[in-house]
């Protein structure tokens, strides 16, 4: 027994009209934006002070130059945050999937473990993560 699927409809019009809604949201959204800046800006209080100038940091006074020179360390140890952060995210699939892939998912993820190892070897030999080490000057 052979049955017929329905015909799909024609679609009215040329394709851009099915992206109307989104381009109406996006007026929307930005119209709607523009107007709250605006009405800040008018209803707002102008007054410029010494205090208001001035910089917040938590509640301490502000002391010094902001252009003074950070150790590269701070950023360094951002960025192997960053790295070691997003490999632990590979590890939560594996853990989900464990049974299911036996010997070789094993197998495969102490290759993974080994290498993320390697690489906190490398950055611990590095001193990147040691604070008591005096920055070198190169």
């Amino acid at each position: 027994m052979i049955v017929a699927l329905p015909a799909q409809p024609a679609t009215p019009g040329p394709y851009i009209v099915h992206y109307v809604p989104v381009l109406i949201q996006f007026v929307l959204a930005l119209g709607f934006a523009l107007v709250i800046v605006a009405i800040s800006y008018l209803v707002g209080q102008h007054r410029r002070t010494r205090r208001k100038l001035s910089p917040y940091e938590c509640g301490i006074i502000p002391t010094g130059d902001a252009q003074h020179r950070f150790a590269v360390k701070f950023y360094l140890v951002a960025i192997v945050f960053i790295l070691f952060d997003i490999e632990a995210v590979f590890l939560l699939p594996w853990a989900v999937v464990y049974r299911q892939l036996l010997l070789f998912g094993f197998l495969e993820m102490l290759v993974y473990v080994g290498i993320v190892l390697a690489g906190f070897y490398y950055i611990w030999r590095k001193g990147v993560i040691d604070w008591n080490q005096p920055e070198r000057a190169e």
